[in-house]
């Protein structure tokens, strides 16, 4: 994705980066080109944590961690392909989320706002599993995949109270197009 930047592949069509001819050997040498275009039909959000001795207002002390300082940040990556296709640095003080969306639901929105329309299966941590976002995700041709909390204010009471075992799965349905 880097080297496509440096290239300048957007005022070039993508197909000139493979050319034999005009088309730098790195490109043809590293990936095909058809998987590079496919990026995957199931998508990932979730965060990772980068060490960072930088000093800017967002690294994270962590002390629970062998590397103490880190940088957040959260990721879109393709399922097949293993590209990250999307991703920014957390930064606690967001000004652009609006008031009425929880960090979750903006970030998961934010992270995938390029696969809007396309069909694509979202998979997420429990973190980012709300059924909000499944709502949203749904409205727009997306999918959500990710278990759900026992915490979350969606879930119902019985399952707040239920203790199961480690291999047991009960499902709970809201609405049959949600669940």
């Amino acid at each position: 994705m880097y080297a496509i930047g440096l290239y300048g592949a957007k005022s070039s069509p993508l197909n000139t980066l493979w050319s034999t001819v005009w088309g730098p050997p790195f490109f043809s040498q590293t990936t095909a080109r058809d998987r590079f275009k496919q990026k995957g039909v199931n998508l990932t959000v979730d965060d990772q944590l980068l060490p960072s001795k930088a000093r800017c207002p967002f690294t994270q002390y962590i002390p629970s961690k062998p590397d103490k300082f880190l940088i957040k940040f959260w990721l879109l990556v393709s399922v097949d392909s293993k590209y990250v296709l999307n991703g920014f640095p957390y930064t606690a003080a967001d000004s652009e989320r609006p008031a009425d969306q929880s960090v979750h639901e903006y970030v998961a929105m934010q992270l995938t706002q390029p696969s809007l329309g396309k069909g694509r299966n979202v998979t997420t941590s429990s973190y980012f599993c709300i059924v909000k976002l499944c709502e949203r995700l749904k409205s727009q041709s997306r999918s959500l995949v990710g278990t759900l909390r026992r915490d979350r204010v969606e879930m119902p009471p019985t399952a707040k109270l239920e203790k199961q075992n480690l291999d047991s799965t009960i499902l709970y349905r809201k609405d049959k197009d949600i669940f």
